[in-house]
């Protein structure tokens, strides 16, 4: 059987699949791994523990508010611009390898 994926766009959608899979009697993760996106605590009392991916959440919101008050305050700005913030896998238990 191939291998099964679900790659939820929250940590919170991602329990909510967790649970209906486990309540469908399907196993997590020998057939069927789970991710979120955006690691908060509560991934860490799933059980299984919920893999995600960790994205520096209040960076982007500082960096956002910056380049607003620079929009707003400044005259010379290039836009659009790129920022890369960095991300993070985070693996746990709902994801296993090939």
């Amino acid at each position: 059987m191939d291998k099964r994926i679900i790659f939820a766009g929250t940590p919170e959608f991602a329990a909510v699949h967790l649970k209906a899979l486990l309540d469908a009697g399907i196993k997590v993760p020998e057939e069927v791994s789970i991710m979120g996106f955006n690691d908060v605590d509560a991934c860490n009392f799933t059980r299984p523990t919920l893999s995600t991916v960790y994205a520096p959440s209040s960076e982007m919101g500082e960096m956002g508010a910056s380049l607003l008050h620079r929009m707003i305050t400044e005259e010379d700005i290039s836009y659009p611009c790129r920022i890369q913030l960095p991300c993070q896998l985070v693996i746990r238990n709902s994801c296993r390898e090939k």
